[in-house]
């Protein structure tokens, strides 16, 4: 199946997709591999707390320069199975023609920007047919703010660097 046949499908029906939340338990092996991620999520409890307490799910912009993914694509420029392994691409297809609900991608993002954590293929089929896709953004900008101290009483406390 190409990507012209698969968008053409998604045309014809065109209405919003359902989305799910993503599976952090099996996300897990996507963070511990990768040590980009390790600064932020030093082990699975600190990965499961966070991707759960500071995630929400977005409608993800065109114009957000996401790294470690291939959205958006320009299919013009492109066959989207030259980007996307073919058994990928027809397993989200169908997911997404079939109407089934679709677990969420997961971004990351800090002060350096956004970063594609797992769901490349979910991000630019749905893109790809023509829908807004929706990610699961973890920002933990605020969190990397807050900075704990010693207090005079012997307490630590976290405040933020603007109390300082």
């Amino acid at each position: 199946m190409n990507w012209y046949t698969i968008i053409k499908a998604a045309d014809q029906q065109l209405s919003e997709l359902s989305w799910k939340l993503p599976n952090f338990e099996s996300e897990w092996e996507e963070v511990s591999g990768n040590n980009q991620y390790a600064k932020h999520f030093p082990d699975k409890s600190i990965w499961l707390e966070k991707a759960q307490s500071h995630g929400s799910m977005v409608a993800v912009d065109k114009d957000w320069e996401i790294s470690n993914t291939d959205f958006p694509v320009s299919l013009q420029d492109q066959e989207l199975s030259s980007i996307i392994e073919e058994p990928k691409m027809n397993r989200v297809s169908k997911l997404i023609r079939s109407k089934s609900t679709i677990e969420l991608p997961i971004l990351l993002r800090d002060h350096s920007g956004y970063t594609l954590i797992g769901g490349n293929t979910r991000l630019v089929m749905a893109d790809a047919m023509g829908y807004t896709p929706r990610a699961w953004v973890i920002d933990i900008r605020d969190t990397a703010s807050g900075k704990t101290f010693e207090v005079p009483s012997g307490e630590a406390r976290t405040i933020e660097i603007g109390e300082v």
